[in-house]
């Protein structure tokens, strides 16, 4: 069970059926049961923005190195911290395959 518990999480980079006992384990954040329904585009998208937010408050000071691999989760990273007013203190690092669109994407974002 455990096994095949981490191979999951090793293929999805998540654990997509997390049951209650397993939700304890370091590797797993519990889910959030609040529901957005009937909320406008707006108030999904300040709601998503704040919780980002929320996640790198406070922010370290110094330099920040955010590996670019064309995914939406370091993308969003990055638009965090420059909307944190930090663009002078990231450096952007691509990683991936030459060739691949993951890593041309985030050359370019880069």
């Amino acid at each position: 069970m455990l096994q095949d518990r981490i191979a999951a999480f090793l293929h999805y980079g998540f654990l997509p059926d997390v049951d209650e006992a397993f939700a304890q384990a370091p590797w797993c954040r519990p889910r959030d049961e609040r529901s957005l329904d009937g909320c406008s585009v707006e108030a999904a998208a300040d709601a998503f923005r704040s919780a980002c937010r929320a996640l790198l408050d406070p922010v370290p000071a110094g330099g920040h190195v955010v590996p670019l691999s064309g995914g939406l989760d370091s993308r969003l990273i990055l638009a965090v911290l420059i909307e944190l007013g930090l663009r002078d203190a990231i450096t952007a690092v691509t990683f991936g395959t030459r060739g691949t669109l993951d890593y041309e994407l985030g050359r370019d974002v880069a």
